[in-house]
Parts: structure tokens; sequence; C-alpha cells
């Protein structure tokens, strides 16, 4: 089943949920400070950012999965939120934040989503280190879920077809 054409739904979906739950999203969760390329520093880093501020989102993933059949997923502005990878095998992550780069740079990232997923398959972990803008373009129709924590910016620069 492919999403794309409900978007509106999902966004509506994220936004309801984001009122219930503090927002920290894109390159601001840096504070200006670099995520070091070490594996242990990319591991604290997300539990900094997200599991500390209980801000994985893990139950919403698996609401949509099991409510949509959801296996392929695509987030741009992802940062560093690996979360959605628990519940999908299948995730493209897009971000050009520095921070972003080093982390998913990291053998730690897949020891930890190995770890945490909730299905039986490899995880297909995709990192594009570049603007979104430069790349779902080519990724329409071939995922089932659009992660957006930037709904007004990246509605602006979707065009379904």
């Amino acid at each position: 089943m492919n999403l794309l054409g409900s978007c509106d739904i999902i966004l509506w979906v994220l936004s309801i949920y984001r009122k219930f739950f503090t927002l920290y999203v894109g390159s601001g969760l840096g504070n200006g400070k670099a995520i070091e390329p070490s594996n242990n520093d990319a591991v604290e880093a997300y539990k900094k950012y997200y599991v500390n501020r209980d801000y994985e989102q893990v139950d919403l993933w698996r609401l949509l999965r099991n409510r949509f059949g959801i296996s392929q997923v695509i987030y741009p502005g992802s940062y560093i939120q690996i979360s959605p990878s628990f519940i999908f095998p299948c995730v493209i992550y897009i971000d050009s934040d520095k921070n972003a780069i080093r982390f998913f740079q990291g053998s730690k990232v897949i020891e930890l989503v190995n770890q945490r997923k909730e299905y039986s398959e490899d995880p297909d972990i995709i990192f594009h280190g570049v603007d979104y803008r430069n790349l779902v373009e080519g990724y329409h129709s071939k995922f089932d879920l659009l992660i957006s924590c930037m709904e007004g910016l990246f509605q602006m620069s979707l065009n379904p077809t």
C-alpha cells in the first residue's frame, strides 16, 4: 500500500501526536556542537536527543505499521532519529547536517538497530547526506510512509505525481 497519496493524513497524525511531546528535530539539536565520529559518541548522542527526552516515537511508528502495513519509509530531515528502523525494515534517511552524516558513518548505529528491531529480517538502512530537496523526487512511489517533522517546509517542496 503506497501512502504517498495519503500524506496529508500521515502529516495530520504526526501533528496531533506532537502536541503531547516536546519536539526536538533538525540540526538545532546539536546546539552548534559536532557529534564526534566515535561509535560510542553516536549512540550517546542518540540517547541524549531521543531516549532521554522520551522522543523516540516508537509507539507511533508501531501504530502506523500495524494499521497500514508499512514496511518502506523515507525520512527527509531525519537528523539522527533512527527509531523508525526499530519498527520498519527499510528506512531511507536524508539529512545534510554534518552531525547526521557523522552519526550514520558509525557501525554502532546498525548494532543499536539490530538490538531493538521488531522484525526478523536484516535492517535496510540507507542514508543520504544531502539536502532532501535534491533527492526526494527519485523516491516517489517507492515508499509506504513519508516521515516529516518539518511538515510546513517539506509540504511546500513535495509535489506528488
